[in-house]
């Protein structure tokens, strides 16, 4: 179920707070590169063979969504490619409002993250999301069934790119591939290149740094 990754709980915390990478599930990079490119189409994906960054706090960075394209570590394990993902749709093709708004919707929902900042519950919710993905990873008939209808519903105009995203729906547009090859919001870029000067982390390890800063 969707509902299972928005409980009251500290799953998406542990996440954002574990010490070492699960060796016992590493990364396959061509695999990753084929989810990306099936949610997303044509990002440049840019796979290294080590950690990507190590911080000043020892916190090892092992995905980085970048404006120009996503960065993935050999080193990672597997699903990350879904955690960033999530992020360039997030933080670089919807609008501030539509941002907000999912923000808003999960902190109502969770009074636990209620006092978080905002780059807190967007790396909540990336983690959620990859999570999310892990469990309906292999599509299905029904799935490639649905995914065709659509795109079809996309290239005839029947989906609008302003939609008033849910949580569940913004999740479903993803994986079913609705932001495909979509342009990135001018505003969200430029706010995106302030804020996320570096890019948008994965990392493991101390999660106090300036990334997670207002």
């Amino acid at each position: 179920k969707f509902t299972e990754f928005f409980g009251d709980d500290e799953a998406g915390a542990w996440k954002m707070s574990r010490e070492q990478v699960d060796e016992s599930k590493r990364i396959n990079t061509k695999k990753a590169e084929k989810h990306i490119r099936r949610m997303l189409g044509d990002v440049d994906v840019d796979i290294r063979n080590g950690v990507i960054k190590t911080l000043a706090n020892g916190a090892k960075v092992y995905g980085v969504a970048k404006a120009d394209c996503i960065l993935l570590s050999r080193k990672a394990e597997a699903g990350v490619e879904y955690h960033e993902a999530y992020h360039r749709v997030s933080l670089l093709m919807l609008d501030k409002e539509q941002r907000q708004k999912i923000y808003d919707e999960f902190k109502k929902s969770n009074s636990a993250y209620s006092k978080l900042s905002n780059k807190e519950i967007e790396e909540l919710l990336a983690d959620s999301f990859m999570d999310y993905m892990m469990q309906n990873e292999e599509p299905t008939w029904r799935f490639k069934i649905k995914q065709w209808f659509r795109q079809l519903k996309k290239y005839v105009g029947l989906m609008s790119n302003t939609t008033d995203y849910t949580l569940q729906s913004l999740f479903e547009a993803i994986r079913y591939g609705d932001f495909k090859n979509h342009k990135l919001d001018e505003k969200s870029l430029a706010e995106f290149r302030e804020k996320y000067r570096q890019g948008a982390f994965y990392k493991i390890g101390k999660n106090k740094d300036v990334e997670l800063t207002n």
